[in-house]
């Protein structure tokens, strides 16, 4: 795996103060039809998030930590058609992912179904590992879960990123937050330092999540950010990307605080 930033270096210390939750206690509230909500903060804001919600929100531990590193291979037709409708605007679009959590010993082949503004669906496959294959079961899974058969679609970006997940004690709400994300393909490795992306995936009401109200006060704006759309713009130039440039001077500036 790609050398990422040394993770026990950021504030988990905090997540002393929040109830553990487990992995199958979690995917009780597996929230595949779900709405989402992301957001891009500075790194230094993190440790005040962090100490305002053990109140509200369990923290998932694995391997004894309660953060955990996933690394994902993203997949695309030769003509990058996934990434193209997502920078056309479509709202019906789709993302397919193999995405290995290394703290978990888990691993799966995942299609995102963007079927709305906020609304996603996701399907999903227990696989053995992040391989670029996309044969047999996988290939079965595809024909199923999206319009895209295993015959079109490649690899295409690597993303990885150290991982908080929280889940709310009273609504069906997770709120993960990467940091330390990283961009490869090939030799070229892009890395963004100095952020924290947030996603909110829930159901119900946005006004009553405790983590949007957060947000709020601290005059962070939700704001799209697609981690495949945002790694093909850093690592393939010769594709059109203008609608993510503002994307990559907003990231750039939040870093800098």
């Amino acid at each position: 795996m790609t050398q990422l930033n040394d993770a026990e270096t950021l504030p988990w210390e905090l997540l002393a103060a929040y109830e553990p939750i487990t992995l199958s206690e979690m995917n009780e509230t597996r929230l595949l039809d779900r709405l989402e909500v992301k957001y891009v903060f500075p790194q230094s804001l993190l440790a005040g998030v962090l100490a305002e919600l053990s109140g509200t929100h369990k923290a998932f531990v694995a391997a004894g930590r309660p953060w955990s590193r996933n690394r994902t291979l993203y997949f695309d037709t030769d003509d990058m058609a996934l990434y193209r409708r997502h920078h056309a605007g479509v709202r019906d679009r789709y993302k397919v992912r193999r995405r290995e959590y290394l703290d978990s010993d888990l691993a799966f082949l995942e299609v995102k179904h963007k079927v709305g503004p906020s609304r996603t669906v996701k399907s999903r496959l227990r696989v053995a590992d992040v391989g670029s294959s996309l044969n047999g079961q996988a290939a079965a899974f595809l024909s199923q879960a999206c319009p895209y058969p295993a015959s079109q679609l490649s690899p295409k970006v690597w993303t990885y990123a150290t991982r908080v997940t929280l889940v709310s004690k009273v609504r069906p709400e997770r709120v993960t937050l990467d940091v330390d994300l990283a961009f490869q393909w090939e030799d070229t490795l892009e890395m963004l330092p100095g952020i924290v992306v947030a996603e909110v995936k829930y159901q119900g009401r946005r006004d009553s999540s405790e983590f949007m109200q957060l947000m709020h006060r601290h005059h962070v704006r939700e704001m799209g950010f697609s981690k495949y759309c945002v790694g093909v713009s850093l690592l393939y130039p010769e594709v059109k990307h203008n609608k993510f440039k503002g994307t990559q001077r907003l990231v750039a500036r939040i870093a800098q605080r």
